[in-house]
């Protein structure tokens, strides 16, 4: 713990923050605070936001989304293109209400994990479906993984809300999958929804065979923006061939077989262009999803933005 989350400790009457302080022992293991315990990460930084709670969304599969690391993602593939992340992060930059700090974390600097944001969860009793970092990316390279322990430190204690996660770099998530001793007690937390994102076929491919190593309770994709023809049913996978909606993986010269690395839920949607322009999938695109998805009995979620003559908001159950 340094100086920086000590004064934050003060700003929120946190009698443990000074303690830790004092002591030298991990914040969390203090018993005014049980859950949480706050860091300098090795690439970014701690401070505090001026204030937070987490932010009702539009984002229709959502109530809320919680961000509490201020930071300017990097494009990864043509799907980033026209990301409303990348235009809210520069009107942040700019907004001298929140700290000099986390204008920082949206200018592009170093992430800042906003300690004071971190907690919001637990302030809603009320259950709700809350987005994790969807200002940003929790896969992020330049997201210290011990900002992800203390994210998931929250979800843990925060039992009564589901979380949705939603990455476009599971292969960085998978590596800190794979150096976390534990979860909540087990592989994975069953208030905790994995998923990525998506635009055509090359990126399902891509970071779907990452995602299926992930325990997950929920495993789903985004389809949005929507670009291409996406085939959910035969993904080169072990080998094989594998139907990513129920989980039969067909090899060569062997018996079909069933694995528990599967997708959950399924969300369509088009591309949002700035002056509230919509460009839709092709209706053909969505057809086949649909298909694919009720075939399988998976949920699936189109959103308004994919302008589908039917509409289809399901979730998992």
């Amino acid at each position: 713990m340094n100086l920086l989350t000590l004064f934050c400790g003060f700003v929120r009457n946190d009698e443990s923050a000074y303690y830790a302080f004092k002591s030298g022992l991990p914040y969390r293991t203090i018993p005014h605070d049980p859950v949480f315990r706050f860091r300098a990460g090795v690439g970014g930084m701690v401070g505090c936001s001026a204030g937070g709670d987490m932010n009702p969304t539009n984002i229709e599969y959502l109530d809320f989304t919680w961000n509490p690391i201020a930071m300017r993602c990097t494009p990864v593939s043509e799907g980033c293109k026209h990301c409303w992340h990348i235009r809210r992060a520069k009107m942040l930059t700019r907004n001298t209400k929140i700290s000099l700090n986390a204008r920082l974390g949206y200018s592009g600097s170093a992430p800042v994990l906003m300690t004071d944001r971190l907690d919001d969860p637990l302030k809603r009793k009320k259950p709700a479906r809350i987005g994790v970092q969807f200002m940003g990316d929790l896969g992020h390279d330049d997201i210290d993984y011990e900002w992800i322990d203390d994210i998931f430190d929250v979800m843990t204690a925060a039992k009564q809300h589901t979380f949705i996660i939603l990455t476009k770099r599971p292969d960085s998530l998978l590596k800190w999958h794979n150096e976390t001793i534990t979860l909540g007690g087990g592989d994975y937390l069953p208030n905790v929804y994995l998923g990525i994102s998506a635009e055509n076929q090359p990126t399902l491919d891509e970071r779907l065979r990452y995602l299926l190593q992930i325990p997950a309770a929920k495993r789903f994709v985004s389809l949005e923006p929507m670009l291409g023809p996406v085939d959910l049913t035969c993904i080169e996978y072990l080998s094989g061939q594998l139907n990513t909606l129920t989980g039969k993986l067909s090899l060569l010269c062997k018996p079909n077989i069933f694995i528990n690395r599967k997708l959950d839920w399924v969300i369509v949607g088009g591309l949002s262009l700035p002056g509230g322009k919509i460009q839709a999938p092709k209706s053909g695109f969505i057809d086949n999803i649909l298909r694919d998805c009720d075939n399988a009995g998976v949920p699936i979620f189109l959103k308004d933005n994919a302008q589908y003559p039917i509409e289809r908001k399901e979730f998992p159950g």
